[in-house]
Formats: C-alpha cells, sequence, structure tokens
C-alpha cells in the first residue's frame, strides 16, 4: 500500500510532511478512480460546486492509481474553488492501465524508467503543489483545476531522497500527471455531494499498539470510503430496511449543507444556510469480530 511505503518514507526522509501524515484521513477506492466514478454517473449534473467540502480537512485518497493527500489551506473551506495543497505518491513501476488519461512515455524515457526501478524498487515518485482553483467544465461531465508546482522528489525508504527539485522550470511540465491526479482525487471526494453517498469507516474494534514515533499504518486507523446505504449493510450484514410509501416515507440522507434564496414576500432568506441533519435507518454501528464498521452520519 503506497499510504504505508509513504509513512516510512516521511518518518526517516521527510519529516517536513509528519503533521500531514499524523492528520491525514485515509480514503480507500477499489481499482481505477474512473471506474468508480463510472458508477456514480450523472452526479455532476446536479453538482452544487459552491457546496463542496471535504469530509475532514486532510484526506488522503488512494486507489489502484496513486495516493494523494489533499489538505485544506484554511480552516472551514466549503467552496470547489478554493485552494488545497496536494501531495501526489506514486510507485516508480506504476500501471498505467490504472490511468483514463496517459502518455507514452517513449523508448528512452522507459529506459531510464526500468533503471531506477531495478535499483530503487520500492521507489516513490512525490509531488507537492496547490490546487488553486478548481470548477466543473462547461459540458457538466468532470472537474478542471489550476494548480502551482511546488516541488518534485523521487525517494527510497532506505536510500533516502535520490531526487529533489523545487526550481527547474520543468518542473510544473512534469507534474501536470500529478495535479491530474489531485484532480481526479477532489472529483472522487466530490462524491459526497450527493445526498445518497455516505462516509464509511471501518476501525479496528480494539486500540492498536503503536510505537514511539511511529505515524499510524493503515491497519492501525480508521479507513474510509463513499458507499451507499445498501453497501454499506451488505458489508455490516444488516438486511435493507423495507421501503415506505407515500409523502411521509422516510428517505435516508447524507448530512448536507442547504442554501435558500430570498423570494417574494421572504426576503430573510438570502444568503440563509442551514445544516440538513442525516436520515439513516437503524443501526449505522456494528462490531464483527475484530472490525468496526461505521456509517458516519456526522460527515
Amino acid at each position: 500500500m503506497l499510504f504505508d511505503t509513504f509513512c516510512g518514507c516521511v518518518e526517516r526522509h521527510l519529516p517536513e510532511y509528519r503533521a500531514v501524515m499524523d492528520e491525514a484521513k485515509l480514503f480507500l477506492f477499489d481499482g481505477a478512480p474512473h471506474d468508480f466514478l463510472k458508477q456514480r454517473k450523472g452526479f455532476h449534473e446536479d453538482f452544487a460546486q459552491d457546496l463542496f467540502a471535504m469530509p475532514f480537512r486532510t484526506v488522503a485518497v488512494e486507489d489502484a492509481g496513486s495516493l494523494v493527500i489533499l489538505k485544506d489551506v484554511d480552516d472551514n473551506t466549503v467552496g470547489l474553488h478554493r485552494k488545497r495543497m496536494f501531495i501526489d505518491i506514486m510507485g516508480l513501476d506504476l500501471d498505467d492501465d490504472d490511468f483514463e488519461f496517459h502518455q507514452d512515455l517513449g523508448d528512452e524515457a522507459r529506459k531510464v524508467q526500468s533503471e531506477l526501478i531495478s535499483k530503487f524498487p520500492k521507489g516513490l515518485v512525490v509531488h507537492i503543489g496547490y490546487i488553486t482553483s478548481t470548477m466543473i467544465n462547461d459540458d457538466m461531465t468532470n472537474l478542471v483545476s489550476v494548480f502551482e508546482a511546488k516541488r518534485g522528489l523521487l525517494v527510497d525508504k532506505k536510500e533516502g531522497i535520490i531526487f529533489d527539485d523545487s526550481e527547474s522550470i520543468q518542473l510544473k511540465q512534469r507534474m501536470l500527471p500529478a495535479a491530474q491526479n489531485a484532480r481526479v482525487a477532489l472529483e472522487e471526494l466530490a462524491v459526497l455531494t450527493r445526498k445518497t453517498d455516505f462516509v464509511f469507516e471501518t476501525s479496528p474494534a480494539k486500540q492498536p499498539k503503536i510505537k514511539k514515533d511511529s505515524i499510524p499504518r493503515s491497519g492501525q486507523r480508521p479507513l474510509y470510503t463513499i458507499l451507499q446505504p445498501h453497501q454499506a449493510r451488505k458489508v455490516m450484514q444488516i438486511e435493507n430496511p423495507v421501503a415506505g410509501t407515500g409523502k411521509k416515507a422516510v428517505h435516508e440522507r447524507r448530512r448536507h449543507l442547504r442554501y435558500y434564496t430570498a423570494g417574494p414576500g421572504k426576503p430573510w432568506k438570502k444568503n440563509m444556510v442551514r445544516i440538513i441533519d442525516a436520515v439513516w435507518i437503524g443501526s449505522s454501528d456494528v462490531t464483527i469480530k475484530k472490525k468496526r464498521y461505521r456509517v458516519r452520519l456526522d460527515l
């Protein structure tokens, strides 16, 4: 898992990112990100970009393509367009098939990559920057972003920092795939603007022992994903409730923000914002053997 490998690199060679890794909440997505997003087809059509907020201030998103750590620059950041720091981590031996868009490196570049992999089989390509603005594109199909490039690294847990660039004029060009990964990670989290998708938490039933000065690894901290109610109940081994009928039938929904607009005779509603509480039927928190499963109704 890239997250665990990067934790080791940070402990040994990149202490300046220690606080970010300690704070990060790890979201896992099976398979390639574009496959996950295709399962949520059409969510962009009702996407309210001004209401987007990350579920936590610092989020690590790992899927088959890469690991992306996103961090809000300011407190209580609401809105897709707000500035966010990103750290993109990819293995040297990454598989292009896990990316929807990729460029052919060419024979010479692939030869260099092969040599590096042979020397540093656990090596990580790390890029740090800022997404300064993000918005949905004109045809309402995906997000587009503007970014700043800050630093590019090749690091190995055993060998240390092999390459470090924060000044070259080629840095931003080399960081284009990393910025794309960061944008896609934001898009995966943007699914949470739909009221039918919930943050699902899996954690050890008992607090694991963590070595002194060690960053908790994936097996020692809560793990998160995004599930719909029937998917969450399948994991929790709970039967789906019988659907109600009529106008008063309970409909499950995730906690979310609602903006109001002033109407005739109701000027007081201008710029009014309310938090709409989550609605869930039955148990949202169960422990099975050594795992605790929770639907996070507070997010």
